[in-house]
């Protein structure tokens, strides 16, 4: 698989025996936006965030999960989403901060 050096480095600081999954990130739809969303899931009611954000990722295991968002200089910050996170085995997509993020794909 090839990784970008956002990817290669969160393999290097992600703890042995944790998941990491690559995200991308939408808006989280409001008002009308909202209703369209609903109806016509992706439809560009609401604008990726993805190139705004260059590398965003979810790690974790059990009970514990981290959102890890990099800048350009590949410095980072941890979030917990543990509570954003009801079931993460089972969710394709969380919210948080009013963002919507999805699991776009698994690199361990």
């Amino acid at each position: 698989m090839k990784l970008n050096k956002y990817g290669q480095k969160m393999l290097k600081i992600a703890p042995e025996g944790t998941e990491v999954y690559e995200l991308t990130m939408r808006e989280k739809p409001r008002g009308w936006r909202y209703a369209v969303e609903f109806i016509l899931p992706g439809f560009g009611s609401t604008r990726t965030l993805s190139e705004f954000a260059p590398g965003q990722f979810l790690v974790g295991s059990g009970e514990q999960w981290q959102l890890v968002r990099f800048k350009s200089d590949l410095t980072y910050s941890l979030i917990d989403v543990a509570k954003a996170l009801e079931r993460p085995a089972s969710r394709k997509s969380f919210e948080y901060d009013r963002l919507r993020y999805t699991l776009a794909r698994r690199l361990r």
